[in-house]
């Protein structure tokens, strides 16, 4: 008679009868931890593209695996397989109680094998360009002075026959000067007018 289950019953009820002598389920669980996961090995040469940090990092993640993490003893015995090369003729050197005890295997690996800091790279030290004055834009003409208070032309820069300066209104009189702008090296917002004259005139005095 059909319990009204359905599938749920097939599932929890096993297709052949359970023998006498057999295993339970927490039985079976328990023989799983007794039994732990296949060995893992692992190799140490103690190149120089080795890291101890990194094998004695493996070494605890096996024991880990095996239920050993505090097995001491089983963890020595356990990096003493996994030694080759310069590596191993190193471990064969070590006195009794560094080969069986992985607390002194393992500070021992550190000293032979510490970690090497990567160089840290020099800073390039570019020198400051030294400040030269920007190529100046030349123009030539004439100074003309204006009134402030009108806005109409006054006169023009000239000079006297003393060789004072003066405004004169007459044009033709002016002074012809060079004028040449530059920027600022130290600020390059301020502009700088050099004027030079073109026509010198001798004066007697």
């Amino acid at each position: 008679m059909s319990s009204g289950y359905g599938a749920l019953e097939a599932l929890l009820t096993p297709d052949e009868p359970t023998s006498i002598g057999a295993p339970a389920a927490s039985e079976k669980v328990v023989a799983t931890l007794l039994n732990p996961s296949p060995t893992v090995w692992i190799s140490f040469a103690g190149g120089s593209n080795e890291s101890a940090a990194t094998f004695i990092q493996s070494v605890h993640r096996v024991a880990f695996m095996q239920n050993r993490i505090e097995d001491d003893k089983w963890m020595a015995q356990y990096a003493s397989t996994c030694f080759t090369g310069s590596a191993l003729m190193w471990y064969l050197s070590l006195e009794e109680k560094a080969q069986t005890t992985w607390k002194k295997l393992r500070l021992a690996l550190v000293q032979r094998y510490p970690v090497i800091q990567s160089p840290q790279p020099v800073p390039v030290v570019v020198p400051a360009k030294p400040e030269v004055p920007s190529p100046g834009i030349t123009e030539i003409g004439q100074i003309e002075v204006i009134r402030s208070e009108f806005g109409d032309v006054y006169g023009y820069l000239s000079q006297d026959s003393t060789g004072k300066f003066v405004v004169d209104p007459s044009q033709e009189k002016a002074l012809k000067l060079e004028a040449v702008l530059h920027t600022n090296a130290k600020n390059q917002h301020e502009k700088i007018y050099s004027l030079r004259l073109l026509d010198v005139r001798a004066y007697s005095p």
